[in-house]
Formats: structure tokens, sequence, C-alpha cells
């Protein structure tokens, strides 16, 4: 009986433990869009070389930072990407993902960090989603203007080409 006991005590501190480790990115809460109005990524971060080992403070706060910079880098490139993957060879030979990606990243505003992790050597990972009411919508609309734009008798660079600049 004492055995069935410790058995199931320790299964259950596995458990917890185990629980206790995940990145908060899974198949329940996955990396990419969430809804029509949420996109969500994984970030991660490392402390710099130069900050000393025992400034454990100086050192999550320095991976975080980069793990925040890293997800905002990709909301940008996963949404750019995740329409780009939809097109076909043609009409891929035909866009600038630079293009693309610079008018989305005019737009990622209001990034939330809902969750961060750091590791026995600091490194940071976060979970960070973008939220607006339509934001799919909007992104669509942003993307396909775009390619609208470059369209069969355009290229990326004629496109460019167009943009006005206005002088104060």
């Amino acid at each position: 009986m004492k055995n069935k006991q410790l058995y199931l005590i320790i299964t259950i501190m596995m458990m917890i433990v185990l629980s206790s480790c995940g990145t908060g990115v899974s198949r329940n809460n996955p990396e990419g869009w969430i809804n029509d109005d949420t996109f969500r990524v994984m970030g991660m971060g490392s402390p710099s070389e130069d900050i000393d080992t025992d400034d454990k403070f100086r050192r999550e706060v320095a991976s975080r930072q980069a793990a925040e910079l890293d997800a905002k880098n990709k909301i940008v490139a996963k949404i750019v990407g995740s329409y780009v993957e939809s097109l076909s060879s043609t009409e891929k030979g035909m866009i600038d993902e630079y293009v693309i990606q610079e008018r989305v990243a005019g737009r990622v505003r209001g990034v939330s960090i809902v969750e961060s992790k750091w590791d026995s050597k600091q490194n940071c990972t976060v979970v960070a989603e973008l939220y607006s009411k339509g934001l799919k919508k909007q992104m669509d609309t942003l993307i396909s203007k775009y390619l609208q734009e470059v369209g069969m008798q355009y290229t990326a660079e004629d496109v460019a080409g167009r943009i006005r600049t206005y002088e104060q």
C-alpha cells in the first residue's frame, strides 16, 4: 500500500515539474494565427557574453529584451511568410518579400508578451501576441493591395520606384 502511495506522489510531482517546463506554445497554443484578431509567436534571447555570470538580474533583463525583439521580428516575418507560401512560384518571382515586410512592420503595433521563462543560464523564451480587432482582415487587405500593385505588369522594383517622397 505504501509503495502505491509513494508511486502516486512521485507521479504527481513529475507531472507538476514537466508541466511547468513548457514554453507556452503548444498544440493548444500554437504559433501563427490564433483567430482573426490574434497572431502569436515565440521569441528567444540570450544575455550578452560580457555580462557577468553572477549578475543574474542583468542577464535576465538583457535576454528578455533580446527575446522580445526576436518575437517582434518573427511576427512580421511569419505574417508575411504565411501569405508568400500561398503564392504560386510565378507569383513569388514577382514580389519583393522585403517590401511586404516593411509594409507589415509599419502596421505592427502593440505586441504583448503573455509569458516569459528563463533557463539556468538566463536564456529567455517569450510568447508574444499581436492583437487587434480584425487583424487578419487588415493584413489580407494590406498584402492584397501590394500584390495588386505588382500585378502582371509590374515588378516589385517598379512599385518601390513609385513611392513618393515628401520633402519638408
